[in-house]
């Protein structure tokens, strides 16, 4: 690791990062760029969105140029300065919710994206490899050498030199991003650069002696971290034959990838479940195949025509997989769903159920109307389990929120089997049947306190499912009338008896992706998952008129420490700040000092030893949310103290 960090470190490249935002407000704190350069670009710490500002080209493009490392990094945009301005990237361009590059020793221009979207008409590419199991590293670095290179920018494909993959963060998974058009592409890795350093890859997921994948410009590709010289995770073929009378030649499995033999490929009864199995290595691509009850073509299944592509199944293998279990001879199994919506309004727009099994579109499962309340819908479905939601009317905005008590990410769940299966009944926003009466409409207070924030010059607002216009687009500004930083909003609230909600530091319709507070409410006893990565607060209602505790931003109660923030960014950098597994206090007075890492309600987490200069914080044990860090002067007897996010 040391070679690979020392040689990266030789090496250093101009990357100038440019978007446009023609097409948005553009924040009047400016635009910014955070991502896992920042440090090594100078800065005082990785994904900071208040520090890597971008300049004003005019035409609504924005960029910056940074002296960057050679290495693997990922980044994304900001229209502002604070997280919840930050943009979504493209399903093209998105790797972990981020954009990605590799920088090598050449300067680097990357193509400039509109704000949320990605450039051009290729898509990126992550390659990885773990080199976890080898003994040697070649000081030379780790390459990829492949069909791709010249379409990634090489001078040539299958260059051993040209194209070096960084391990960032010493777990010994090394990176390359390419930017690719469609197409089908070979591979492979070698420890070192040139030719005698290349792995051997595995006659069972090799293509002419390389590693295969094939290339959808419609979206990312993350290709699987294999081990140099390993193969990838295989895919996993099961048949029910519960139903079946078994052959006394077993059952097996024919298709494309394996030469359509019906009997060279056995497939076992592992638990004795009437479910067999087989695992085999399959480069990505799309396949025909059927199942075998013996060991000759007079005993294949009969494909039903809804489910058949002349006359077989068909699988489409992008990695490692386990596919659903499957009928003998029959198609998928078909999921019914009902909804009792007697409590509801129903849209002109009609019922819609969205979820893991159709796309999660709002619009593309309609539910049919059979009276009484009752919407109901059958379709057919992979066997396992989904997440799902009821939707009154077809857009975003219409989908109930799911109670917590039978709420998974925000959303409900079911599973199937290999058979049909017809889920209980349940009624809208609730989770159980018959529907229970909502309480009446009555005023509801909501109070925050801002004092450990600075507030943003648009102010503080309320959202949830307690406006006529859910979330963003209703949301409600409050006021603080007598200057206490405690901020205040009054709504009249009717439906469901569990509401959900949450403030919002600054306007959360100006900006897309203004998601408020970003505390883990589930994890902290007052909330629960919004479906989205972030969570929501709840509350059960009575249906009179109540004025509900005041509670800290990000917090579930109100937070009483006499927070002062004098010295932090002056005489203190706390960085990276959101964190992951690690957070780096520096304190540049020469006097000792420790560190505190408390929970929001100010319960010390962990202490640090006395040091002078910096003190390194393992966080890997912590659940993500808000947390405080106590940085306390022993000479002076004084602390200062900074939140600190957990990613």
């Amino acid at each position: 690791m040391f070679a690979a960090l020392f040689s990266a470190g030789l090496y250093a490249a101009d990357v100038t990062f440019s978007v446009d935002m023609s097409g948005q407000t553009v924040s009047g704190n400016g635009v910014h760029v955070a991502g896992s350069f920042q440090s090594e670009a100078g800065f005082a710490g990785d994904w900071d969105p208040a520090t890597t500002v971008l300049s004003d080209q005019g035409g609504g493009i924005w960029s910056v140029t940074l002296t960057i490392p050679a290495g693997y990094y990922e980044y994304k945009f900001v229209n502002g300065s604070s997280w919840g301005n930050d943009e979504a990237p493209g399903t093209a361009c998105n790797i972990n919710g981020n954009r990605a590059i590799s920088v090598g020793s050449a300067n680097l221009t990357v193509a400039t994206p509109e704000f949320g979207k990605c450039a051009g008409t290729s898509s990126t590419v992550l390659i990885q490899v773990s080199m976890k199991n080898q003994a040697f590293i070649n000081p030379n670095g780790i390459h990829v050498a492949g069909s791709f290179q010249a379409a990634a920018g090489a001078s040539g494909d299958w260059k051993p030199d040209e194209t070096r993959l960084y391990d960032m963060d010493g777990d010994s998974i090394y990176k390359y991003a390419a930017i690719l058009p469609s197409g089908s592409y070979e591979y492979k890795f070698l420890n070192g650069n040139q030719w005698g350093d290349d792995e051997t890859v595995p006659a069972a997921c090799a293509s002419n002696g390389n590693r295969p994948f094939t290339n959808d410009n419609t979206k990312s590709l993350v290709l699987p971290a294999i081990g140099f010289g390993d193969c990838p995770p295989g895919v996993t073929f099961r048949v029910d034959m519960s139903d079946e009378t078994v052959s006394a030649n077993g059952v097996h499995i024919a298709g494309a990838f394996q030469g359509w033999d019906p009997a060279a490929t056995e497939m076992t009864d592992l638990d004795a479940d009437g479910v067999y199995e087989v695992t085999l290595q399959m480069a990505p691509n799309t396949y025909e195949y059927k199942f075998i009850n013996g060991n000759d073509w007079p005993d294949g299944e009969t494909v039903p025509a809804q489910c058949e592509t002349n006359g077989n199944r068909t699988i489409t293998v992008t990695g490692g997989l386990v596919a659903p279990i499957l009928k003998f001879g029959k198609c998928r199994p078909v999921l019914t769903l009902s909804v009792d919506m007697s409590n509801e309004t129903v849209s002109t727009d009609g019922v819609h159920v969205a979820g893991a099994f159709q796309g999660w579109d709002p619009s593309g499962t309609p539910m049919m109307d059979m009276g009484n309340g009752i919407y109901e819908v059958s379709l057919p479905v992979d066997g396992g389990t989904f997440e799902y939601k009821f939707v009154n009317g077809n857009a975003w905005g219409g989908d109930e929120s799911v109670p917590g008590a039978c709420n998974t990410n925000g959303n409900r769940t079911v599973t199937v089997g290999s058979a049909d299966f017809t889920a209980p009944v349940v009624c809208f926003k609730q989770c159980g049947h018959p529907c229970a009466q909502d309480p009446d409409p009555a005023d509801i207070t909501f109070r925050v306190d801002m004092a450990l924030e600075t507030v943003d010059s648009t102010g503080v607002w309320l959202m949830g499912t307690i406006t006529a216009t859910p979330w963003q687009p209703g949301a409600v500004k409050m006021t603080d009338a007598d200057n206490d930083k405690v901020y205040e909003a009054t709504v009249n609230v009717k439906g469901a008896a569990e509401i959900q909600y949450k403030f919002s530091n600054g306007d959360p319709k100006m900006a897309t992706f203004q998601d408020g507070e970003t505390a883990n409410f589930d994890s902290l006893g007052c909330g629960i998952s919004n479906g989205i990565g972030l969570f929501n607060r709840k509350y059960t209602r009575t249906g009179t008129a109540e004025t509900l505790d005041i509670v800290s931003y990000n917090n579930c109660s109100r937070v009483q420490t006499g927070i002062s923030k004098i010295g932090i960014g002056q005489f203190i950098t706390v960085f990276p700040n959101p964190a992951n597994n690690v957070v780096h206090i520096q304190y540049t007075e020469s006097n000792s000092f420790e560190v505190t890492l408390m929970d929001l309600s100010g319960r010390a987490i962990s202490r640090s030893n006395e040091a002078i200069g910096q003190v390194d914080i393992n966080l890997s044990s912590l659940s993500t949310g808000a947390y405080i860090v106590m940085i306390y002067d022993k000479t002076l007897k004084q602390a200062v103290y900074q939140k600190l996010i957990i990613e």
